[in-house]
């Protein structure tokens, strides 16, 4: 068994677990698509919600990808080109198969269930094939292409991939980057904004300037040992800066960008002011935090305990399960009469740890542990 990377483990339960409370906030009132929307929150409810899925978004899901990406050349060299593509193919493929054909059938029939009179049969459901798609794990699809591609290339010119160690890219190279992403992100969505989907893949192409450019900088990074260099110092800078981004910045942009009016349609992409400084502020936040994170992680929390242990183990699987599990506790709960903020903060934890506990006894099946 390889050894584990404790502070990278403990980056992905948090980033995992904010998968999970994003989407129940969207569920809640927060913007953004879901399977299920239970209603509109107050005005004080939605600035907050705003404000947490609008951070989640600049930075958990690239995050997510840069550690993918970081550990794969491990991964290769450990196994080999056919070892490695046979157990990708198993870990990924598998799950994705998985929830297309199964989880997201079931997730939708929750749905149908709770607001028909009359519905059909699951069986009749399944035959009308209306249940199938990837939903959240269009992540696991961009991963499953990215280590198709990394193995091609990796065959093709493996000197490519060759270590040569070197310190952590200077502040301005970083600030350099962020600038071409911010304005390759706007020009992308001029024409495919926020919350358009290429489907039947379900990929929301505004954000993955973002993504690409970090499935490459987590190879480059393995490759240059950047985290190893990585000093707490210059990360709590980072990190800092994106406190500021958040809490001053985010307000004052939304604000003077009119969207305490109801309307944020020119954030979310076009040829506008509003969606110009949306991809900057997004971009900016998110590779502060990501590199604020991966430097706090690295030297303040670099170690486990059981609970720890036991969280780490089960993330894949508490991302894979979490739609059905999380619309099944919200249909069932929807007759609550209470402030939908309320009703969030009041079920984040337990939500979690359904989540979690499901993850856990499914991954007791020995077929499913091998891909779960």
């Amino acid at each position: 068994m390889k050894p584990r990377v404790l502070y990278i483990d403990n980056l992905r339960i948090l980033a995992i677990s904010l998968v999970i409370l994003h989407h129940l906030a969207i569920t809640y009132g927060a913007p953004g698509g879901w399977y299920y929307h239970e209603g509109q929150a107050g005005p004080v409810a939605t600035i907050i919600f705003s404000l947490f899925v609008a951070t989640n978004q600049s930075f958990f899901m690239g995050l997510l990808f840069f550690i993918s990406a970081y550990f794969t050349q491990h991964s290769f060299n450990r196994n080999g080109a056919g070892k490695f593509l046979r157990r990708r193919l198993l870990r990924l493929g598998v799950p994705l198969l998985l929830f297309f054909f199964i989880l997201s059938p079931i997730t939708i029939y929750l749905l149908i269930l709770h607001r028909s009179d009359s519905p059909i049969s699951f069986c009749d459901f399944i035959k009308s094939t209306d249940g199938f798609g990837f939903g959240p794990l269009w992540f696991v699809e961009v991963l499953l292409v990215f280590t198709l591609l990394y193995a091609a290339v990796r065959q093709v010119a493996p000197s490519l991939f060759a270590d040569e160690p070197r310190p952590m890219p200077r502040p301005s190279a970083i600030i350099a980057f962020m600038l071409i992403v911010s304005a390759i992100t706007f020009v992308i969505r001029i024409w495919l904004p926020v919350g358009w989907t290429l489907d039947p893949f379900n990929l929301q192409l505004a954000h993955y300037p973002q993504y690409l450019s970090l499935l490459f900088l987590g190879v480059i990074a393995h490759k240059k040992q950047w985290l190893n260099s990585l000093e707490l110092g210059s990360s709590l800078k980072w990190f800092a800066f994106a406190q500021v981004m958040i809490f001053i910045l985010f307000p004052l942009v939304f604000i003077l960008g009119g969207a305490s009016s109801g309307t944020v349609d020119k954030f979310m992409g076009g040829l506008h002011l509003q969606s110009l400084a949306y991809s900057f502020w997004e971009q900016f936040t998110g590779m502060a935090l990501i590199i604020g994170l991966l430097g706090l992680f690295r030297h303040k929390l670099n170690a486990q305990g059981s609970f720890a242990r036991w969280l780490s183990v089960c993330t894949y699987a508490a991302f894979i399960i979490h739609p059905p599990v999380l619309v099944f506790i919200c249909l069932n709960l929807k007759t609550i009469a209470m402030p939908l903020f309320l009703k969030f903060v009041i079920l984040a934890m337990p939500v979690l740890a359904c989540c979690f506990a499901l993850a856990y006894l499914l991954r007791k099946i020995p077929l499913l542990k091998k891909v779960l």
